[in-house]
């Protein structure tokens, strides 16, 4: 009897130590997670906002439903001139007492930045699934600047939904460029993702001839041409008989005179990248300029100005008088 009151009494002991150690946790994790509030509005309030940013994220990670942090990250990324960005959080705030605030600053927004109040919507409609209107109000805001990567950003995205693989390649790579390096990693697993898509593609058409019964030679050359514009490293020289095969294919359907002229810009930028891949420079420069008379719409003319930029780190050697 006294052996079973004892074990009792220590059993006790462990719970009520067990429940104090928690709740000192707890307290400690409440106490800690103060103290970062108090650093981050400190940060925020010397203009110090990538670092308020960093601790505000910091926070929401532990507390996601903090709406009021939610706001201040907001609120930071705005003051650090990134509008859209500051948009997106505040897009993501549910308490009615936040929310106010928060539509203030849309509104602020959309009479100050107009464009990145767009650039905010686009990526919104893209989260919602719907894509073309997202990729309507990307081609709008490249009409402002056909530079911007953060609007080519978005477009890739859309074009990616879309399965435009090709356009959507071409758009990620410009913008690798000009970000900065966490920036960097964010778009090459985009493209990873994108290239792992087409895997299966790749490999089909390094497995099957152009001569295979399993497809006809027009859904053939349109795969190699994307196959190979995405992984030309997977490519060995051997392949360059195949190369030839695709060019002359392509020149074909060039010649068709019943082509209109965004069907024809299609047809040579594949051409350009397979002579530019092949050595040929000159040739791939020519193509540009024949694409650019096909009048192509402001993203694809963008992406005919990352191609010359392409051709010349390709291409050291290629008169750079011809490309002004």
């Amino acid at each position: 009897m006294k052996k079973m009151k004892c074990f009792k009494f220590i059993v006790l002991v462990y719970l009520v130590s067990y429940i104090c150690n928690a709740e000192s946790a707890s307290l400690n994790k409440e106490i800690r997670y103060k103290e970062v509030y108090q650093l981050a509005l400190s940060l925020a309030r010397k203009k110090e906002f990538s670092n308020a940013i960093n601790y505000f994220q910091y926070l929401l990670k532990i507390k996601p439903k903090d709406d009021k942090v939610r706001f201040l990250l907001a609120k930071a990324h705005y003051l650090n001139n990134n509008v859209s960005r500051a948009l997106m959080v505040c897009h993501k705030v549910v308490g009615t007492n936040v929310q106010s605030k928060c539509n203030d600053l849309k509104l602020k927004s959309k009479s100050i930045f107009p464009n990145e109040y767009m650039l905010f919507d686009a990526h919104r409609l893209l989260n919602e699934g719907r894509l073309e209107k997202s990729r309507q109000i990307a081609f709008k805001l490249l009409q402002s600047d056909s530079n911007n990567p953060k609007y080519r950003f978005v477009l890739g995205k859309v074009l990616h939904r879309q399965g435009d693989f090709y356009r959507a390649f071409d758009h990620y790579n410009y913008v690798k460029d000009f970000v900065n390096r966490p920036q960097r990693s964010k778009i090459q697993k985009l493209i990873a993702k994108l290239q792992t898509s087409v895997k299966p593609l790749i490999e089909y058409v390094k497995r099957i001839s152009s001569e295979s019964s399993e497809v006809g030679a027009d859904e053939y050359w349109q795969m190699y041409c994307l196959a190979i514009h995405m992984a030309a490293s997977e490519f060995s020289n051997d392949e360059n008989d195949k190369t030839d095969l695709a060019i002359s294919y392509l020149k074909t359907l060039l010649n068709d005179e019943k082509l209109n002229e965004n069907q024809r810009y299609n047809l040579l930028m594949p051409m350009m990248n397979l002579y530019s891949l092949k050595g040929n420079a000159e040739r791939a420069y020519e193509l540009i300029q024949l694409a650019r008379r096909t009048k192509p719409d402001i993203a694809d003319n963008a992406r005919l100005k990352f191609a010359e930029e392409l051709l010349m780190v390709r291409h050291p050697m290629l008169n750079r008088g011809m490309l002004k």
